[in-house]
């Protein structure tokens, strides 16, 4: 068994070096570009779960994965961020 550990994609907060924490900050295009390159790069891997934070950048990139791979997307809060 393997296991992937997948950072999510860019967000406007990431570019001004900001601390997203709990904030539920979605991806900006770039993030959306990188998830989709992301995705087609997991497409011949044996992925048969997935699971991600239920903050919506950490989402969006796992739903970029699963949707290729016809899978659905398990939200773990135990997966967020740190609160600060």
């Amino acid at each position: 068994m393997k296991l992937y550990i997948i950072r999510h994609g860019q967000t406007d907060w990431n570019v001004e070096g900001k601390i997203q924490g709990r904030q539920d900050i979605p991806l900006n295009a770039a993030g959306r570009s990188q998830a989709e390159m992301l995705a087609k790069g997991m497409e011949k891997r044996p992925v048969t779960a997935i699971y991600s934070s239920p903050q919506i950048r950490a989402m969006e990139t796992a739903e970029a994965i699963a949707g290729p791979l016809g899978l659905t997307v398990k939200a773990v809060p135990q997966l967020m961020e740190i609160g600060y």
